[in-house]
């Protein structure tokens, strides 16, 4: 770990979701061995993107706005792995106990779980209104009907 600065343990980037909890395990461990700070981030790029991880930093509370970069940072430095306490909200992992097969139905539970039922209930509406439109839009002659069109004419060769 000479030179290491910090680990970064959980990332909301699908990939970071290989990540086991006895791989988990040992990073912490290798990182509390160290004395290098560890850390979640969130990946989040944009509007809609939800965080699935924070990063937990004590910090003087009569630090200035100003500064309080500046303080997070020195906490991390001085208390390494110790400074940091990461907080994950549940999420569906390869080590999980049901099937592989499953995995979409687990991700989009664990979503409808950490939304409110309001929220929720507009995807599912949304869902169905859709799904109702696409249904019937061939019985309408709307824009999911099968058309048969002409194709392209061409001159008879000969004929004018």
């Amino acid at each position: 770990a000479s030179g290491l600065h910090g680990f970064e343990l959980v990332n909301a980037a699908p990939k970071a979701n290989e990540l086991s909890r006895a791989r988990r395990d040992t990073v912490l461990e290798v990182a509390g061995r160290n004395g290098v700070a560890t850390v979640g981030v969130s990946d989040s790029h944009g509007w809609g993107a939800t965080s699935m991880t924070w990063s937990l930093v004590v910090v003087p509370a009569a630090v200035a706005p100003a500064e309080l970069c500046s303080a997070i940072v020195s906490r991390i430095r001085e208390g390494g792995s110790a400074a940091v306490r990461i907080v994950e909200r549940h999420r569906v992992r390869p080590d999980d106990w049901w099937p592989a097969w499953l995995t979409p139905i687990g991700v989009v539970w664990e979503a409808w779980r950490a939304m409110p039922w309001s929220l929720t209930l507009s995807w599912l509406a949304w869902v169905w209104l859709l799904a109702a439109a696409r249904a019937l839009a061939p019985l309408s002659g709307g824009p999911g009907a099968a058309m048969i069109l002409p194709g392209p004419q061409s001159p008879t060769p000969g004929v004018s």
